[in-house]
């Protein structure tokens, strides 16, 4: 008969692999909106420098133009770092 805890620890070892790779913390967020897309670090993202990195990552233009406009919820045309945490 195998232990509760037993089971509770499979459970805790499967899944947590899992949250790794489909959890996108505000820290990881931040990061990557600072050192990937943020070049000139003045606290915005433009659709440039948004479509020039991922670009750069091997992705399509007409993708990078659509998650950018996604992202840019004000529709100013950048993108901040609220903007950028608060999307999914």
């Amino acid at each position: 008969m195998i232990k509760f805890n037993s089971i509770l620890l499979l459970l805790i070892l499967v899944s947590a692999p899992l949250n790794f790779i489909f959890a996108d913390s505000v820290e990881a967020k931040t990061k990557r909106f600072e050192k990937s897309f943020d070049k000139d670090s003045n606290g915005v993202v433009t659709k440039d420098e948004f479509v020039q990195t991922r670009t750069k990552w091997g992705r399509p233009e007409a993708e990078s133009h659509k998650f950018f406009n996604y992202h840019d919820k004000d529709k100013n045309g950048e993108i901040t770092l609220e903007e950028f945490t608060a999307s999914k």
